[in-house]
């Protein structure tokens, strides 16, 4: 081993090192986010138990209608909590606005425990609705703030991790835990992030807003192991500055019919209605049902669990693909993946529901849905959210966001409230051809509108959208300026 192989060696455990505190903060901070995916997935293993003769609940048995309102309400609720919780951050900050996020989570967890009627369960499926929508806002804005370029990236694929890994917990938890447990299990989630989160700092991106340098400097040097360099802080104080100048310049109606800003607000809002009617809302809600109705060889709680571990699967493997591969071409790729598995998968309950013997392609839901949650997990899922980040402009940034993030929680409402209803009028199958058809045309309108942003300046990325021959560059893939750094 030579000289020069040491030094790298030890530059590289010194930058580890510095980065521990961060890592500690991001993981505290994704605790909510676990507890979004926990209180996503709880439903999967519940439903069926709350539609049997021997229901846990203190209540009778419910039908398809309040089991569908069960699944759905949560959804609709995020959108009223999204403005509160982007405002109480901007203004009170990111630990009040965390408190904020997990209170409703605590009382929901109560509720369920606690719950004789199933009104009382529409109310806790609505406040940890509440939860839901924050989590989503809060944990993506607190590791932005706090990471540093060199690790950004991955910190930032631990918002959709966790909620994986959160869902996978309700679905083991689900199938072999009593009723009971798994509630108060799920409870301790949320408490636990509150005692993490108390031993956390504010962000100090907020702190330097509110014009609090030096506990600003003080937070940073912790988050950096002491390491803190004058160049890295002014850096934090320039984007500071700029956050406080763009939250000051209001967005106007004029910003938003902007070429630029227009064509990246439809972009997201288009990609966001790819991810919700791909149907990955009502598969995951209604996943052990699926399975039951498939007649699997495997039990439909076991099939969900293997579907599980493949959605946090395919979450490990986005950390890796989405900066190695541009997004456009996973986004492509993604959708005529997921449309195959859903094609194959509505071809299944079209045999099955016409009398075919399906007995030698019993391997297709468990497959087809293998598949659906893996692409899901590292294309749609993440890149959706990604790029509301990386097409606006600084300025329109925090609107692209927040409307995306409203338009996509009422499609999901609409997407899950509608499953079981278009489940009797076109049959399974026909919902499967449905949501697999969106993704095929998808595809083509992605491969036409929506440009690449891998390794880009935010710079860059506007000044394409603002092209006239937007259309034209994208499909050529030539970009209109070439950033510095590629070069």
């Amino acid at each position: 081993m030579n000289k020069d192989t040491i030094v790298v060696i030890t530059q590289n455990l010194d930058r580890r090192q510095m980065r521990k505190n961060q890592y500690i903060l991001a993981v505290v901070v994704s605790i909510l986010s676990f507890a979004q995916g926990n209180f996503m997935g709880w439903i999967s293993p519940v439903l069926p138990l709350l539609q049997s003769k021997d229901t846990p609940a203190a209540f009778p048995p419910i039908g398809d209608e309040e089991a569908s309102w069960i699944s759905s309400v949560s959804s609709l609720a995020s959108v009223l909590y999204i403005p509160l919780i982007s405002y109480v951050a901007d203004k009170l900050g990111r630990k009040w606005a965390g408190y904020l996020v997990a209170a409703p989570f605590v009382t929901c967890w109560v509720l369920v425990l606690c719950a004789d009627s199933v009104v009382i369960m529409y109310a806790a499926r609505c406040l940890g609705g509440l939860s839901a929508g924050g989590a989503g806002i809060l944990v993506p804005t607190f590791i932005n703030d706090v990471a540093e370029d060199g690790i950004r990236g991955l910190l930032g694929t631990f918002f959709g991790l966790t909620v994986n890994l959160g869902t996978l917990y309700s679905y083991v938890a689900g199938s072999y835990v009593s009723y009971l447990w798994f509630n108060i299990s799920c409870l301790v989630v949320p408490v636990a992030f509150l005692v993490g989160f108390f031993w956390i700092p504010e962000s100090p991106l907020f702190l330097l807003t509110k014009g609090k340098e030096q506990e600003a400097k003080s937070t940073l040097a912790w988050l950096r192991d002491g390491r803190c360099t004058d160049e890295e802080f002014l850096r934090m104080k320039m984007r500071a500055e700029d956050f406080v100048k763009n939250k000051q310049n209001k967005v106007t109606l004029s910003d938003i019919t902007d070429r630029g800003t227009f064509r990246a607000l439809l972009i997201c809002l288009g990609i966001m209605a790819n991810a919700s009617l791909s149907g990955s809302g009502s598969i995951m809600a209604y996943s052990v049902t699926i399975f039951q109705d498939s007649g699997s060889t495997l039990s439909p709680n076991v099939s969900t669990i293997i579907i599980g571990a493949i959605m946090v699967f395919g979450g490990f493997f986005s950390t890796v693909v989405i900066e190695k591969s541009g997004r456009r071409l996973l986004l492509i790729a993604g959708n005529i993946t997921i449309s195959v598995c859903l094609f194959l998968l509505g071809l299944f309950f079209y045999l099955k529901n016409s009398g075919s013997d399906v007995h030698f392609i019993q391997w297709i839901p468990i497959t087809s849905l293998s598949g659906f949650v893996f692409c899901f997990g590292c294309t749609l899922g993440p890149i959706t959210f990604i790029l509301t980040t990386e097409l606006p402009s600084a300025k329109a940034r925090g609107m692209v966001q927040s409307v995306s993030i409203i338009f996509v929680s009422v499609a999901m409402f609409l997407i899950t409230k509608t499953f079981t209803i278009l489940s009797h009028l076109m049959g399974a199958y026909g919902c499967f051809w449905l949501y697999g058809s969106v993704c095929v045309l998808s595809s083509v309108v992605i491969y036409l509108t929506v440009p690449e942003t891998k390794n880009r300046s935010s710079e860059d990325i506007v000044s394409q959208l603002n092209s006239e021959q937007y259309i034209m560059s994208v499909i050529s893939r030539k970009h209109i300026h070439t950033v510095k750094s590629m070069k």
